[in-house]
């Protein structure tokens, strides 16, 4: 059976004649630590459904089969889902391989076309950095949404999404509209991949529970971006200063400066939906 957390990664790679893609920001999670913890942060049950990103050499993919009801792994590479097929076939009846772009993937036809009725259903998976932010926003807009996503990812990037003013970022209140952003572990050291990246990495989990479901997200995407376009600069430099001014916000405050629910005021006065 394939060890994929082992020392002889490189030796497993040869076997399969694959090499780690920079272009791809390939890493592969070889602790077995931080495998464990992030299977275990998003709490999930045996009736539970998991659609992991990224199959790799299933050192993720195995432990989610142990621990949910049935896991649909997503994989851009079709070798990885060669080798998956090759050393665990006695796992094909709880894996479903999917060999697609998770960016393009369609959730809602996707999980149509499943037989499956679960309660819930969890987004895990060690992303490459590169994407984390696409991925974050296609999951938290599509439907049917998951109940968490847990992401292992870079730490500048978890510590954006988790931050709250006057530190706010596009980020940290996009996802607050739509759930709850928490670092179930830090400080991930680049020792824990292969190859090994140049930066530390952290655990995010999201646990969604829209706060405004009047608010179209993408619309409010659109509105935060303007925002935070230039994140320097006072907010009567970015928005009408009347609209700041008639909604008790100081125009000479930094975007990061906003809480949410100062955000959601101005786009709802903006947008013209009544409060």
């Amino acid at each position: 059976m394939l060890n994929s957390t082992s020392k002889n990664i490189k030796t497993i790679l040869a076997r399969y004649h694959v090499s780690p893609k920079q272009s791809l920001g390939q890493h592969f999670l070889v602790n077995e630590s931080v495998i464990k913890e992030l299977v275990q942060t998003p709490n999930i049950q045996e009736e539970d459904l998991v659609l992991e990103i990224g199959t790799g050499f299933g050192a993720v993919t195995v432990p989610l089969a142990h621990q949910s009801k049935h896991v649909f792994t997503v994989e851009i590479e079709p070798h990885f889902l060669e080798s998956f097929r090759r050393e665990y076939p006695q796992f094909l009846d709880r894996v479903t391989l999917i060999p697609h772009n998770v960016l393009t993937l369609n959730i809602a036809e996707f999980f149509g076309k499943t037989s499956f009725d679960a309660v819930r259903y969890h987004v895990v998976g060690a992303v490459p950095y590169n994407i984390t932010s696409p991925i974050i926003h296609k999951f938290l807009t599509d439907h049917p949404q998951p109940d968490t996503i847990t992401l292992l990812i870079q730490k500048e990037v978890a510590e954006k999404v988790a931050t709250h003013p006057p530190h706010g970022t596009y980020l940290s209140n996009f996802v607050s509209l739509m759930g709850t952003a928490t670092i179930a572990k830090n400080n991930i050291s680049p020792g824990a991949f292969f190859p090994t990246p140049r930066v530390q990495s952290a655990i995010l989990t999201i646990d969604i529970h829209p706060k405004y479901p009047e608010i179209d997200p993408n619309v409010f995407s659109e509105y935060l971006h303007q925002g935070f376009k230039h994140p320097r600069k006072m907010l009567r430099q970015v928005l009408d200063e009347s609209t700041l001014v008639g909604n008790d916000i100081n125009p000479e405050a930094r975007p990061q400066e906003l809480s949410l629910s100062e955000w959601v005021k101005l786009f709802k006065h903006d947008v013209g939906i009544s409060t």
